[in-house]
C-alpha cells in the first residue's frame, strides 16, 4: 500500500467531523488557558444551571440501588414503551401500542436507523437546510442527500412549494420542529401544507406500485415550545400514519441530554427491523434510566411538574437575549434575530461578511466572523455552515443552555462591542 491510498472504509474516509465539536473544543482549549468565555455553542444543559429534576434523578437512583443494571429488553423495558405511549395520547392524542414504539439511548440511533432502514445506498433522502445531522447520516450511509435550502423570512423551515420539486423518487423526508438549530417551529398552514404535499405524492405511488416516500418526524424539543402549540403530522393529517416515524425523547426537555434516553414511534414492522438492527449495536439506554423516565412520563402532572422550570429559565433567558439584540438593530447595528419559538436556540445573523476589521482582517467567511467574535468578544456562536448551510451568509445558531446566567448580559455586551465599527 502506498502513501496515497486510503487507509479506512469508504463510509470513513467521506465521514467529516463536527464543526459544533471543533468549536466546543476550541472553548475548552480557551477556557483551560483562564480566558472566560459565553459559549453559546453546544446544544446541551450546564448542569450547575440546569439539573434534571429532581424527581427524575431520584427515580433513576432507586434503580440503581435496586441492583437493575443487567441488559434491558432490546426493544426497550415494557414500562417506558407503555409510558411513551400514555404520554402521546395525553399530550397530543396520538395512540399508539407499545410494539409500535422502540427506545435506543437518545433518538439519534433511532434517527440513524430510519434512515438505514428505509434508504438504500445512491436513494434519495430530502431534508432542509439548515437542520442538525441529516447531511452526515447520509454521508454514513452512502445515500443521494438532497438539501433544500430554507429561508429566514419562512422561520427557516420549508414549505409544500420549497418541498414539491424534490420530492419525486425521495425515500425519506425529514423535518424537525422545534427546529435545531433555528428554534422555530411549523405554523399549522404550513405542516399542512407539507402533509397534503407528502400523502398526494405517496396516493400516487400506490397507484402505480412504487416505494413509498416515509416521513421523520423530529420532535425532541416537543415540550419546550413557547406560547404556541406543537403539531405532529398524523394529528393534522391521520393518513400519512403508515408513512411516518416520530422521535422523541427525555435529553432535552428533561434537561437529560447525559442520561440518553429516546423512542419513536412508526409502523409496526419497520420498528421491528429497527430494534433487530439496534440489538445488533448495542445501543439501548441502561435500564434505571428507562424505568426513572417511565416514572415521570406516565404521569401528566409529573411531566408538567419536571418540564415548567426548565422551559420558564429558557424562556427568559432566550427572550431577554432576543429583546437586547432586536434593540441593536434600532441603533443600527448589523444584526438580524427571529424571535424565539421553542427550544433552546435562537437564529441570529451578523451581517459583516467581507467587512474588514479594525486590526485589517477581512472577515469573508462565516468561520471568519465565529473566530473573530470568539477571540475579540469572547463569545462562541456555531455559523449554519455546521448545520448543511453552503452560503456565508452571516447566520448562526445561539444556544443557551451552556452559559450562565450571569454571564448572558456581559457576554451580549462583548459581543455588540465587536460590532460597534460596524454600526451605521
Amino acid at each position: 500500500m502506498n502513501g496515497m491510498e486510503p487507509r479506512f472504509s469508504d463510509m470513513a474516509e467521506r465521514l467529516e467531523g463536527s464543526e459544533i465539536l471543533r468549536l466546543a473544543n476550541k472553548v475548552r482549549g480557551m477556557i483551560s488557558e483562564g480566558k472566560r468565555i459565553a459559549n453559546y455553542t453546544v446544544g446541551d444543559f450546564m448542569p450547575g444551571e440546569f439539573r434534571i429534576p429532581d424527581s427524575l434523578e431520584e427515580a433513576i437512583l432507586r434503580n440503581y440501588k435496586a441492583g437493575l443494571t443487567n441488559y434491558p429488553p432490546s426493544m426497550g423495558v415494557p414500562e417506558l414503551k407503555k409510558a411513551a405511549c400514555a404520554w402521546l395520547e395525553h399530550f397530543y392524542g396520538l395512540s399508539y401500542k407499545p410494539e409500535e414504539t422502540l427506545i435506543a439511548s437518545g433518538a439519534r440511533p433511532l434517527i440513524f436507523l430510519t434512515y438505514a432502514a428505509i434508504v438504500n445506498p445512491g436513494e434519495k433522502a430530502v431534508f432542509p437546510v439548515p437542520s442538525w445531522n441529516n447531511n452526515h447520516y447520509c454521508k454514513l450511509l452512502g445515500l443521494q442527500a438532497v438539501p433544500v435550502q430554507v429561508k429566514p423570512e419562512d422561520n427557516f423551515l420549508p414549505t409544500a412549494d420549497t418541498l414539491r420539486p424534490h420530492l419525486k423518487d425521495a425515500r425519506l423526508l425529514t423535518l424537525t420542529s422545534p427546529s435545531n438549530p433555528t428554534g422555530t417551529c411549523f405554523s399549522r398552514e404550513a405542516l399542512q401544507g407539507i402533509c397534503e404535499l407528502l400523502l398526494e405524492e405517496n396516493t400516487r405511488r400506490v397507484s402505480v406500485g412504487e416505494k413509498p416516500c416515509y416521513l421523520l418526524y423530529d420532535q425532541m424539543y416537543s415540550m419546550l415550545t413557547f406560547d404556541r402549540e406543537h403539531l405532529i403530522p398524523t394529528q393534522l393529517l391521520p393518513e400519512l400514519r403508515p408513512w411516518m416515524i416520530l422521535s422523541d425523547g427525555a435529553s432535552k426537555w428533561l434537561a437529560g441530554t447525559g442520561i440518553r434516553v429516546g423512542w419513536g414511534y412508526g409502523p409496526k414492522d419497520l420498528m421491528e427491523v429497527m430494534g433487530n438492527m439496534l440489538a445488533h449495536v448495542g445501543a439501548w439506554a441502561p435500564k434505571p434510566e428507562q424505568l426513572g423516565v417511565a416514572e415521570i412520563i406516565a404521569d401528566p402532572e409529573k411531566t408538567q411538574n419536571a418540564i415548567e422550570p426548565l422551559k420558564h429559565a429558557l424562556h427568559h433567558r432566550l427572550v431577554q437575549i432576543y429583546n437586547e439584540i432586536q434593540s441593536w438593530v434600532k441603533e443600527g447595528f448589523p444584526v438580524q434575530i427571529i424571535e424565539p419559538q421553542g427550544a433552546l436556540y435562537l437564529s441570529l445573523r451578523l451581517d459583516i461578511v467581507g467587512q474588514v476589521t479594525p486590526s485589517g482582517k477581512r472577515l469573508l467567511t462565516n468561520a471568519d466572523i465565529a473566530d473573530y467574535i470568539l477571540e475579540e468578544g469572547r463569545v462562541a456562536l456555531v455559523p449554519f455552515q455546521a448545520f448543511g448551510v453552503k452560503e456565508d451568509n452571516g447566520w448562526f445558531r445561539l444556544s443557551v443552555g451552556g452559559v450562565a446566567s450571569e454571564d448572558i448580559m456581559p457576554s451580549m455586551a462583548n459581543l455588540k462591542q465587536t460590532l460597534e465599527a460596524w454600526k451605521k
